[in-house]
């Protein structure tokens, strides 16, 4: 059998008259202490701050330019996609009218994207000007929806004819006008290349 170890002995308090009485020895706090101190949470470390960089104005006005030129190029893709849904109209004359509404709706929402002043008359001459889409058929627009009046072949032709037309001069005439606005132009000096190349000529 293993023997007990007697235990800590404190020094003996002696009194005269009295017997010694044998007092035990203090616990230690430290190690309770440390225990403490070791399971402890770190304090929260105070987060980086975070740094901005700063933004010239020109640079603020560069970035706005271009995401205004990125939602007015939306909109002219959606209303080329409604421009050839119109010319699909299978009845002649009808189309081209559907076409120029949609046209003149298209430039009526870029002009106030722009902070440009509106005009439904001077859109309308404007738009007769550039495209030369008369209901009298001289232009290949016009002569394409005038087809749709011969039996058999002309719907079948037109059909296709008239909705691709109608949106690639409904996306072109977007994109004129998107450039003439972010110049600075408006509807009152707008001059369309097709005039310009006629006062050259």
């Amino acid at each position: 059998m293993k023997k007990k170890l007697p235990k800590l002995i404190w020094p003996v308090a002696v009194d005269a008259g009295k017997e010694p009485v044998q007092q035990p020895a203090p616990e230690s706090a430290a190690p309770a202490d440390y225990l403490k101190l070791v399971s402890a949470p770190a304090p929260d470390e105070p987060a980086a701050p975070t740094v901005q960089a700063a933004v010239s104005p020109a640079e603020g006005m560069q970035a706005e330019t271009a995401a205004r030129r990125e939602e007015a190029l939306k909109l002219v893709e959606r209303f080329s996609f409604w421009a050839g849904a119109a010319g699909a109209i299978p009845l002649p004359v009808l189309d081209i009218t559907g076409i120029g509404a949609v046209q003149v709706q298209m430039i009526r929402r870029l002009a106030e994207m722009y902070d440009t002043d509106f005009s439904g008359s001077r859109t309308k001459a404007l738009l007769a000007a550039i495209t030369g889409a008369t209901l009298t058929g001289s232009s290949s627009l016009g002569a394409a929806s005038l087809t749709k009046s011969v039996p058999i072949l002309g719907p079948a032709v037109s059909s296709v004819a008239v909705p691709t037309l109608g949106a690639s001069a409904t996306f072109a005439i977007g994109i004129a006008f998107i450039e003439h606005f972010e110049s600075g132009g408006t509807l009152l000096n707008f001059k369309s290349r097709k005039r310009d190349r006629a006062k050259k000529g």
